[in-house]
């Protein structure tokens, strides 16, 4: 499965994918840009989103997403990205991830 986590439901699953976003900011070496609180913040206020791809033994990934706008288009982008088993969840999280930028 792969799902969006609403901003009202961060807070308890943060503790579950920390690891794998901590992984994913470690590197791509922008820690001191930012840090991964500072993602939190930003899914919280609503300018993120957090993803989690999982089966019947828990969270195997998180993503961090944006739609960021321009004069003339909006781009969705994919910031962070950590975890494990990726044969797993990749397909579906594509679709998704694809099919929400699309409706932006």
């Amino acid at each position: 499965m792969f799902i969006g986590i609403p901003p009202e439901e961060v807070d308890a699953t943060w503790p579950h994918v920390e690891r794998f976003l901590q992984g994913a900011l470690d590197r791509i070496g922008i820690n001191g840009l930012c840090s991964l609180d500072d993602f939190k913040k930003e899914i919280k206020a609503l300018n993120n989103q957090l993803w989690v791809a999982f089966d019947e033994n828990g969270i195997m990934a998180a993503f961090v997403t944006s739609i960021d706008t321009y004069p003339k288009a909006s781009v969705f982008v994919i910031k962070l990205v950590g975890g494990k088993h990726m044969n797993k969840w990749l397909d579906e999280a594509w679709d998704t991830l694809k099919a929400f930028g699309k409706a932006k």
